[in-house]
């Protein structure tokens, strides 16, 4: 059996940095800031790199490398470059790929990657065959593991349900970092999912959306999101995670809230960081770290990938001990 089975989405990954794009306030953009290319220019680019990512991808290559035994759910294509690359980087970081599904009409997901000023980016995004993981295809006589730690599932809701119903009927702990396509069907539709996590992770932008806050104060955002998950069994606790991007992240558990500020470094590309951050979490907790410790993972995992391009470049090589992360503080609020 698996320590952690990832589910989600594997991709093709291209980093482009350049300093000739701006970046321009606008009042209308989701994020208050916009990414402008001059039409018509030919725009030098400064670095370049190829990678692999994508949620379930990015996350086994975490669980994975901190010594789980790991395998990924995903769906690429049958016939590209790009699927044959998400085979070989499995391969080398001894993740299980038995559960890969191959498609042979659809491209495996592709995205561009533009990266400008402190991390700041705009993603280009293919999903093909990332979007098309056909319960059908999948053994379920075959998956089990400790943990499924979900990604984005490309709005399949019905899959989300499926992969939910089939943890709870064999004891296993679902983490959950849902993607857009998922949080856009509202509070309403993903509660009753919510409600069976044992780990329920997002940023807070996506945390204001899902609940209706609509104050800045981080604590309110997090009760409501503590409210949807509630109490329960795995191990007497729940855990809902907020990250603030800059500003670090929330964890509630057990009636008690967490804050682990953000050091200041250098941000290059935060591409993958929320995924490098949640699959850590789950790794400490899998490895029987407590909930302040598995947070300075975390947290340590994440800025490491923010300090460089690529969505796995940074991640942490092999687990730390407890102790050599003291650097990351963690306060109860």
């Amino acid at each position: 059996m698996y320590d952690i089975m990832t589910i989600g989405a594997a991709t093709q990954d291209v980093f482009l940095s350049s300093r000739a794009w701006e970046i321009q306030k606008d009042a209308t953009s989701p994020t208050g800031l916009e990414q402008c290319l001059p039409l018509g220019a030919k725009v030098p680019v400064e670095r370049l790199a190829f990678a692999v990512g994508g949620g379930a991808a990015n996350a086994a290559a975490t669980c994975a490398a901190l010594g789980l035994r790991t395998a990924a759910l995903c769906r690429i294509g049958a016939d590209d470059i790009s699927g044959a690359n998400v085979l070989a980087t499995f391969a080398s970081r001894g993740i299980a790929a038995k559960f890969v599904q191959q498609d042979r009409k659809q491209h495996t997901a592709y995205s561009v990657v533009l990266l400008s000023g402190a991390g700041h980016r705009t993603i280009l995004t293919h999903r093909g065959a990332a979007a098309a993981i056909n319960a059908k295809d999948v053994s379920w006589k075959r998956l089990r593991a400790r943990w499924f730690y979900v990604s984005s599932l490309g709005g399949n809701l019905a899959l989300a349900r499926r992969i939910f119903s089939h943890a709870a009927a064999h004891g296993i702990a679902v983490a959950w970092n849902p993607g857009s396509a998922e949080l856009a069907a509202g509070m309403k539709a993903l509660a009753p999912l919510i409600a069976k996590t044992a780990m329920f992770n997002v940023n807070r932008e996506e945390a204001k959306v899902l609940t209706g806050v609509q104050t800045n104060e981080p604590a309110a955002t997090l009760q409501k999101l503590r409210d949807a998950v509630g109490g329960g069994s795995i191990g007497d606790a729940r855990y809902v995670l907020m990250t603030d991007g800059e500003q670090g992240a929330f964890m509630s558990v057990g009636g008690a809230t967490w804050f682990a500020p953000a050091r200041s470094v250098r941000a290059v590309n935060a591409t993958g960081a929320g995924d490098a951050f949640g699959s850590a979490f789950v790794s400490g907790l899998a490895h029987g770290w407590d909930a302040p410790s598995s947070l300075r993972l975390a947290m340590a995992n994440a800025e490491g990938v923010i300090r460089n391009m690529g969505a796995q470049t940074g991640i942490l090589s092999k687990l730390p001990a407890p102790q050599s992360l003291a650097r990351f503080r963690v306060r109860k609020v």
